[in-house]
């Protein structure tokens, strides 16, 4: 079966999707059959693309409860971004068919792997923001995601014809892109959880240049200190419900809180989450450096795997890799709890 069969049962399937009355596929048991043979079709006619047609069979295997329902906007926005993925490879290999280019071929392959996760990124916080309309990070995050994407073809085809120096440059903006996407629909759904489980959430949603700062990278110092002062505000929330959760507070901030709360519950969790929040929180007060850096800011570059002085993009990219990580960390613990 080819790409264009499979557009077709994807037409029928969204057609379907869009007329069900069920909110959740599981409810309905011909469309979520309907959906999953779409799903293990585009697994067959797409096979570099395998594992995310996979996470999304799983998801639905996975429907057991109201945190992890696979909605039918969950399936339509992965239906429309497999849409997108099929037009990216039906572009790139026109084009090295057109052109006898064969040297790309690599290169769309891994432009195709790139957006399919992006996607997968981006349909997720989609699905979040519909159903929690609440959440402003999602809110925003959502409508970022599908400003973007309505651009990807367009981008992609210019920097296919410009060669493939500007396809690898193009895969790594990508590649941040769904990292910033990620890191807000982590940050929307820890909250969820919190609020939902503890009645406490541990960061801000209301902070305007935070989708702009985590999606662009970092030009100088300057803007370093920009970037970071509006990262470390996501810790400032409300402490009153933080400090609920714990014996004797005794003034600690909001990480400090999370921590104590973690120790008195006897909750296992990665150390480097906690001194990740920390270093990000320490940050905020140590730039622009100073003649005599302090000792700490040695350490800290250490922990974001650079050096001193440093360079104040890459420092950026390291601390944003390592943020992504501690939001997987706490999202982990959140939902065992």
């Amino acid at each position: 079966m080819d790409s264009d069969k499979l557009e077709k049962i994807i037409d029928v399937v969204l057609e379907d999707l869009q007329t069900s009355r069920k909110f959740y596929i599981c409810d309905d048991i011909t469309l979520r059959a309907e959906v999953k043979n779409a799903l293990n079709v585009a697994s067959t006619v797409l096979p570099e693309h395998r594992q995310f047609f996979h996470s999304l069979l799983s998801d639905i295997e996975l429907d057991r409860d109201r945190y992890q329902r696979f909605t039918k906007h969950d399936a339509i926005s992965a239906f429309e971004h497999i849409r997108q993925i099929i037009e990216v490879e039906k572009r790139g290999f026109h084009f090295i068919f057109e052109n006898n280019i064969v040297s790309n071929r690599d290169n769309i392959v891994l432009t195709s792997g790139i957006v399919t996760t992006y996607a997968s990124t981006g349909s997720n916080i989609v699905s979040k923001a519909e159903q929690y309309p609440d959440s402003p990070i999602l809110i925003s995050g959502a409508s970022d995601f599908k400003t973007k994407w309505s651009d990807m073809i367009n981008e992609f085809d210019k920097r296919l014809r410009e060669g493939d120096d500007a396809l690898n440059r193009y895969n790594e903006a990508i590649r941040k892109q769904e990292r910033a996407t990620r890191i807000v629909n982590l940050i929307g759904t820890a909250n969820i959880f919190m609020k939902t489980k503890r009645k406490a959430v541990l960061f801000r949603e209301d902070i305007p240049k935070i989708i702009d700062e985590l999606h662009t990278s970092c030009r100088d110092e300057n803007h370093f200190v920009t970037k970071i002062c509006t990262l470390q505000q996501l810790f400032e929330v409300s402490l009153d419900p933080l400090r609920k959760l714990v014996q004797e507070p005794n003034g600690l901030r909001s990480i400090r809180l999370v921590e104590k709360w973690l120790e008195e519950n006897k909750i296992s969790y990665d150390s480097s989450m906690i001194r990740t929040w920390l270093h990000i929180n320490s940050l905020r007060n140590m730039f622009p450096v100073h003649p005599e850096p302090p000792k700490e800011l040695f350490e800290i570059l250490t922990f974001f795997d650079t050096t001193f002085p440093p360079n104040h993009a890459l420092l950026w990219d390291k601390i944003l890799q390592k943020f992504a990580q501690s939001l997987e960390e706490w999202n982990r613990i959140l939902e065992s709890i």
